[in-house]
């Protein structure tokens, strides 16, 4: 990932136990050249347990079409990514938000054990949902 503008405070503190660190930031902001965002998150890094995530982003003006480059690649099915890589053409993202909620071992909790949830707004995006179908336009 090209990060072109990285703004923010990061606190990385030992844990009161002493066994594990975390890092956390109430406010880190982030420009890449296909979308901007706002973040707040806690990572707690125990040494005898598992690592645990608290993360809310929110992102704006985004281009639809490099979506790909920004999804946990590594615990997608590979099936899943080429779709997205062959079906969303364009598009702009006005807005969006992000919220990762749980250990991270567990994801992408398919036994309900934590959150991952994704929402977003787009204008004027263009889908190839599915090869000899038509190609979707204007999606608003």
């Amino acid at each position: 990932m090209q990060i072109t503008q990285l703004s923010g405070e990061l606190d990385l503190q030992r844990q009161r136990q002493g066994n594990g660190w975390q890092i956390s930031s109430e406010y880190l902001r982030m420009h890449t050249p296909h979308i901007e965002s706002q973040s707040r998150f806690i990572v707690s890094l125990p040494e005898d347990a598992p690592a645990f995530m608290d993360l809310t982003t929110r992102y704006q003006n985004g281009n639809a079409e490099f979506i790909s480059r920004y999804l946990p690649a590594s615990i997608m099915r590979p099936n899943t990514l080429d779709w997205i890589d062959r079906s969303i053409l364009s598009g702009r993202i006005v807005q969006g938000g992000y919220q990762f909620y749980g250990n991270l071992r567990d994801m992408p909790f398919r036994s309900f054990q934590g959150v991952s949830l994704a929402v977003f707004d787009v204008e004027q995006a263009k889908l190839n949902y599915q090869k000899n179908w038509p190609q979707i336009d204007g999606i608003d």
